[in-house]
């Protein structure tokens, strides 16, 4: 007897753990039972719920709901036309067209355009006083539009402005033109003579460029400074006599002139830019 309890004291952990093995394994065989009972009792539940999502059709949401948007989007759109109506009014009342009484009668007023700072800007004028000015020759170019006149003035030509105009063959500018934007003639492929104006300091950046077929140009000794490219690509000019006011002269202002064989530079001129007569293969004098 002695022997077999210094044999469980001696050895007691195992029975300890057979013990707790044992109520563990009663305590999961008890929760699983309760589980199965609990689903089955369940069961029917579930697969009615199931049913009833499966039962959803997938098509898009009832026409009382479409409606319902559609009017919504409407009532918003027109809200949104209202807006920028009532705006068009309003400035329609406060940017009225300018209007003069002259011996007791009303005179339409017309407008000439001017160009600043990239904006095109109008002065306004009697139709009297701009019939005159057309007849004086003053304008580049001009219009009657609903009994507007319209027409720029030949004080400046804009950038671009005749910029692949290809019907052009002849032009002579009045010499009321200060200013010549860049590229103002470019690619003008049928022009074969131009004459700048008396007063123009500058030839601008490619203001000829790619007129192919020019043959005469006319610097005046007002131009101080020929812009880069401003004869590039002119393929069929032959000679160029450049003023003795011009003291630079761009980058690649006379490149691809192929046919240009003589040109005379004055000993006022400061700087020739690099590639200035790059590819006139046929240049022989300078």
């Amino acid at each position: 007897m002695d022997n077999a309890l210094r044999f469980a004291k001696k050895f007691y952990f195992w029975p300890v753990c057979l013990i707790a093995l044992g109520l563990a394994m009663f305590f999961w065989s008890s929760s699983i039972g309760a589980l199965d009972k609990d689903f089955a009792s369940n069961e029917s539940s579930f697969t009615q719920s199931k049913s009833g999502v499966d039962s959803i059709p997938s098509n898009p949401p009832n026409e009382k709901m479409i409606k319902a948007v559609e009017r919504k989007k409407n009532a918003l759109m027109q809200n949104v036309y209202n807006a920028w109506e009532l705006l068009y009014n309003k400035q329609n009342e406060n940017n009225q067209w300018p209007e003069i009484v002259i011996n007791d009668r009303l005179v339409d007023f017309t407008a000439d355009r001017i160009s600043g700072d990239g904006a095109e800007q109008y002065r306004y004028r009697i139709v009297e006083e701009f019939k005159k000015m057309i007849d004086d020759g003053k304008f580049l170019e001009c219009a009657v539009y609903n009994g507007n006149y319209y027409g720029t003035p030949l004080e400046a030509i804009e950038e671009s402005a005749f910029s692949q105009c290809v019907v052009l063959e002849r032009i002579h500018i009045p010499d009321s033109v200060k200013s010549i934007g860049k590229t103002a003639f470019g690619d003008c492929e049928g022009l074969l003579e131009i004459a700048f104006p008396d007063g123009l300091d500058m030839l601008a950046d490619g203001v000829m460029v790619g007129c192919r077929k020019l043959e005469k140009v006319f610097i005046p000794n007002s131009v101080t400074q020929i812009g880069g490219s401003a004869l590039c690509g002119c393929e069929k000019l032959k000679e160029i006599q450049i003023p003795g006011s011009v003291t630079r002269i761009g980058w690649l202002a006379f490149n691809h002139c192929e046919s240009l064989r003589e040109i005379t530079v004055p000993s006022g001129v400061k700087k020739i830019a690099r590639g200035t007569f790059h590819r006139c293969i046929e240049l022989r004098r300078v």
